[in-house]
């Protein structure tokens, strides 16, 4: 369905299909913003439930694999140079979310996902850029 066209960065991590929930942050007593609510709420409209999308590839996530099977998550080493081009050999439906939690080091606990007017996000979120053509 898709293919890499171009990666300045190299390395995602695409092995493990998980994302922060709700049960996931009760469980750790957390009071965050979860991914699966963001990306639930933008599939919505398409009829598409949180469940239904399972897999999802962790664009740019720093991560440290442990040898007990465990892992890290760490401070992003992207640039704002960075960036991956992803190819669609048919027409697919996509949704994105930054770490929307300021309690994780992916973001260095920064987060914010707040709509602004002039621009979607702000200066402590990397924005997102999209392309379609």
């Amino acid at each position: 369905m898709t293919t890499v066209v171009d990666d300045t960065w190299g390395n995602h991590w695409g092995n493990m299909g998980g994302r922060c929930s709700a049960r996931f942050v009760t469980i750790l007593r957390l009071d965050i913003d979860h991914v699966r609510k963001k990306l639930t709420e933008v599939l919505a409209p398409y009829g598409i439930s949180g469940d239904d999308a399972f897999d999802i590839f962790k664009v740019f996530l720093n991560v440290d694999l442990q040898e007990d099977g465990g892992f890290a998550l760490n401070p992003t080493e992207v640039g704002s140079d960075d960036y991956i081009d992803i190819g669609a050999a048919m027409d697919i439906l996509a949704a994105a979310s930054a770490c929307p939690a300021d309690t994780s080091p992916t973001n260095g606990g920064k987060s914010d996902t707040t709509w602004h007017q002039d621009f979607p996000l702000t200066s402590t979120t990397p924005p997102l850029l999209f392309s379609v053509s």
